[in-house]
């Protein structure tokens, strides 16, 4: 999962769900015992899914848990919690709930408003040298912790995703030159607004939970 939280430490949809877990078994605050929590529910294109990653004793897959958002279960697929909730708009809580033997965890944030891409328009064209300035709306005031600008590491030169964490006033990024790869015929670049908390009671340290709301473009080579 990709780190879009300068305070929690990992990402969203937890950017690949292999590589959420390894992120999680490698942690190594708070000694080895214990339960370390990822959660992350992510609203985009008419849609919300819901991602949750649990890891006990810093080695043991957690696959028996009971997580549920806003009261959908969540059900367990491969590695982690993973599955659609009905759609979660901008201004509504988000709660999840995860039980798991005596951890009873119950935390509701706030679903951020989606920051709209302004610039590039879709289909706009991109030169792999050059830079790409990418502008979005401004949200009313207090309606999200902060802003993530990130593209996968399938578009970019170096196969590792780009990621940028801005302020929650941030209205624009530019994507410096040679980060995208220009093979590719398109390109897909994310804005995410994001709520999150660390503050989840008898979890290690380094859980978190986070919601958050995007939009993308998707500008072609030129």
């Amino acid at each position: 999962m990709r780190n879009r939280i300068e305070n929690v430490g990992i990402l969203s949809a937890l950017c690949g769900i292999a590589t959420a877990l390894s992120m999680l078994v490698g942690c190594s605050s708070g000694g080895d015992g214990g339960v370390l929590l990822a959660a992350e529910v992510d609203t985009k294109s008419g849609t919300t899914i819901a991602t949750v990653a649990a890891v006990q004793d810093k080695t043991t897959l957690i696959d028996a848990a009971t997580v549920t958002v806003n009261g959908t279960t969540v059900p367990f697929f491969l590695v982690a919690y993973i599955g659609g909730v009905p759609l979660i708009g901008a201004g509504a809580n988000v709660t999840l709930h995860f039980v798991y033997k005596d951890i009873d965890i119950q935390k509701a944030l706030t679903m951020p408003d989606v920051p709209n891409i302004t610039s590039p328009l879709p289909g706009a064209t991109f030169t792999p040298g050059n830079t790409v300035p990418l502008t979005w709306d401004a949200p009313p005031s207090g309606t999200w912790d902060n802003i993530v600008v990130s593209i996968s590491g399938t578009y970019t030169v170096s196969s590792d995703e780009y990621t940028a964490i801005l302020p929650a006033n941030a209205t624009g990024h530019i994507i410096p030159g040679n980060v995208l790869d220009s093979p590719q015929s398109a390109v897909t670049v994310i804005v995410e607004a994001m709520n999150s908390t660390t503050n989840l009671g008898s979890v290690r340290a380094g859980s978190f939970y986070q919601v958050a709301n995007q939009d993308s473009v998707s500008i072609r080579y030129q």
